[in-house]
C-alpha cells in the first residue's frame, strides 16, 4: 500500500511540475494559437495561447481556422510561418467555393509596386474540391515556386496571360512538373515553328542548343489552377530591373547583379568542382588504388575498370565513412564523397570547359533565386535554390527557364544528414566547420 501511495504521489507532482513549466494563461498547456488581424489589406500576427476569447478555444489541429469577422482569425500553428501558410490555403479554399472570376484586383498601374492584375479576360471554372489543396502555392515543390514566381511576375507585367512557358527539365524538374500540373501539360511535345522562333528571340541566340521538343505550359492553365486569383506568395516590386518580394523570392536582372552572381559561382566552382568533366573514371581509379584490397564486387560496377555507376561509389564511400574514427582519415573519405556527389549536381555548376566562366555566369537576362532570409542580400549562404537562365521579355508570348539547381552545400549536408547516424553526421558537420569541403 505504502509503495502505491509513494507512487501516486510522485505522479501528481511530476503533472504539478509538467503544468508550472509549460503553463500560460491560466495554466493552459493548450496548442500554439495564432491572432491574425488584417488592416488595410496588411497582415499582422501576433501569439496568444487560450486566449481570455472563449471562441478561440476550439481551435486545433482539427479545427485549425476560426474567423470572429473578416478581419480577425485564430489560427492554430506551430509556429507563426505555419500558421501563415494555414491561413493562406483557408483564405483560398474559401476563394475556390465562389466561381473565381478574373476582376479588376487593383490593375497593373505602377510595375514599380506590388504586382496587380488587371481584366485578363474572362472567368475561370470553379475547381473540384479534391484539387484545391494541389494549388495552394505554400504546398507545391520549392522547384515550382521558384518558376511560377516568374511566370507571375511575367504575368502580371504584360497584362493578359497568353503566353507559354517551356522548360527543358532534368528527370527530377519532370517528376516535379508532372506531380503539379498533371501528365496532359507535361507530355513533351514538337515545337512548332513560331514556338522555336519565340525561344530563339527570348534567348539572344545564346542557348547552346534549341531542342524540336520539350515541355510547353500555357500560363492560362496555371492561372486556372488559382481561380484566376495571383496568389499572395508571387506578390513583386521592382527594384531597377530586377524583381523582388517578402519571401525571398527574386527575379535578377543579370547585368544589374554581375558581381554577386560571380560570387556565387566562384563558391560553388571552389567547392564543387574538384574533378574535371568527363574524368569521373580516372578520379575513381585513383581512389580504388587508394583504397586496395577492398572486395569491389560487393560495389557492383566498382569491380570494373571504366563506366562506373556513381552510386555504388558512393555506397563504398558511405561503409567507409562509417566505419572510420580517425578524424584526417575521415576528413579525407567525406571529400572524395563531396566530390563525386558533386558530379551528379549538373545543370549549372557551371564547372571549367574551356569557356569564359564568368561571361558564362552571366548569359541570358535573369535569374531566379531563393533566399533563405529574405532580409539579407544576395550572397551564397543565403541563397537556397536558383534557375541559372530565365529569359522573357514582354513583348514576346512566351518564357524560357533553364537550369535549376538547390543551393549545393544544402544537398550534400541533407545527403549526410539522412545517410549517417546522428553521431556520425555531428563529427562531419564539426569537420566541415573546421576547413571547409561543401
Amino acid at each position: 500500500m505504502k509503495d502505491i501511495l509513494k507512487y501516486l504521489f510522485f505522479l501528481v507532482l511530476g503533472i504539478i511540475f509538467y503544468i508550472l513549466l509549460n503553463g500560460k494563461d491560466g495554466f493552459s498547456v493548450g496548442v500554439p494559437e495564432y491572432l491574425l488581424t488584417i488592416d488595410n489589406g496588411i497582415i499582422s500576427i501576433g501569439t496568444t495561447i487560450y486566449s481570455d476569447d472563449p471562441e478561440s478555444w476550439s481551435v486545433g489541429e482539427r479545427n485549425k481556422v476560426i474567423e470572429i469577422n473578416k478581419n480577425r482569425y485564430y489560427v492554430y500553428g506551430n509556429d507563426i510561418d505555419e500558421a501563415r501558410r494555414i491561413f493562406d490555403v483557408y483564405i483560398a479554399s474559401r476563394q475556390s467555393d465562389a466561381d473565381g472570376a478574373i476582376g479588376d484586383t487593383g490593375g497593373i498601374g505602377d510595375a514599380g509596386g506590388i504586382g496587380g492584375i488587371g481584366d485578363a479576360g474572362g472567368a475561370c471554372a470553379p475547381i473540384p474540391w479534391s484539387l484545391k489543396f494541389k494549388k495552394i502555392p505554400w504546398s507545391l515543390k520549392l522547384s515550382i515556386q521558384i518558376h511560377e514566381f516568374a511566370l507571375f511576375v511575367h504575368y502580371q507585367l504584360r497584362g493578359n496571360l497568353n503566353f507559354t512557358f517551356y522548360v527543358q527539365p532534368r528527370y527530377y524538374m519532370s517528376i516535379a512538373l508532372e506531380e503539379t500540373y498533371g501528365e496532359p501539360l507535361t507530355r513533351m511535345k514538337i515545337y512548332e515553328p513560331e514556338e522555336l522562333e519565340n525561344i530563339r528571340r527570348i534567348s539572344g541566340g545564346e542557348l547552346p542548343v534549341v531542342y524540336n521538343d520539350g515541355i510547353k505550359i500555357p500560363f492560362e492553365e496555371i492561372l486556372q489552377r488559382y481561380n484566376g486569383i495571383v496568389p499572395e506568395l508571387y506578390s513583386f516590386e521592382k527594384v531597377g530591373n530586377s524583381y523582388k518580394n517578402k519571401y525571398g523570392f527574386q527575379l535578377l536582372d543579370k547585368r544589374e547583379n554581375q558581381d554577386n552572381i560571380h560570387a556565387f559561382y566562384n563558391v560553388v566552382r571552389e567547392y564543387f568542382c574538384n574533378i574535371p568533366l568527363f574524368r569521373e573514371n580516372d578520379y575513381i581509379n585513383d581512389l580504388k588504388t587508394e583504397y586496395a584490397g577492398q572486395n569491389w564486387e560487393e560495389y557492383e560496377s566498382m569491380a570494373w575498370r571504366a563506366n562506373f555507376q556513381i552510386s555504388d561509389v558512393l555506397k563504398f564511400l558511405e561503409y567507409m565513412i562509417n566505419n572510420e574514427e580517425e578524424k584526417e582519415a575521415l576528413r579525407r573519405l567525406v571529400q572524395h564523397y563531396v566530390n563525386l556527389y558533386s558530379t551528379e549536381i549538373g545543370d549549372v555548376r557551371n564547372c571549367p570547359v574551356g569557356v569564359d566562366l564568368l561571361q558564362r555566369d552571366i548569359n541570358g537576362s535573369y535569374m531566379i533565386i531563393k533566399l533563405k532570409d529574405s532580409k539579407s542580400e544576395f550572397v551564397y549562404d543565403n541563397t537556397e535554390m536558383v534557375v541559372h537562365m530565365c529569359n522573357f521579355e514582354l513583348d514576346i508570348p512566351a518564357q524560357y527557364h533553364l537550369g535549376i539547381m538547390r543551393n549545393p552545400s544544402d544537398l550534400i549536408d541533407n545527403k549526410f544528414n539522412k545517410k549517417f547516424s546522428s553521431d556520425k553526421y555531428d563529427t562531419i558537420v564539426g569537420l566541415n566547420t573546421e576547413s571547409r569541403m561543401f
